[in-house]
């Protein structure tokens, strides 16, 4: 393999594991109220969490896009 196709893998999988990691926090949110965190703070409800998720997300797509 040359220096540009293991740059190329090496940005897909960050933009993949950048998008499991933001998946994973949504699924992650009804384990931790079994453990027996308070239920008075909801994941899926938060627009804050949301909207961090998502930019995260799409900052780690544009940046692997645009190298």
């Amino acid at each position: 393999m040359d220096g540009s196709s293991t740059q190329a893998w090496l940005f897909a999988m960050t933009s993949g594991l950048a998008s499991a990691i933001g998946g994973a926090t949504l699924y992650l949110d009804p384990l931790l109220h079994s453990l027996g965190v308070s239920r008075g703070f909801n994941v899926l409800d938060s627009h804050t969490v949301l909207s961090a998720l998502l930019a995260s997300a799409s900052g780690a797509m544009a940046y692997t896009s645009i190298s």
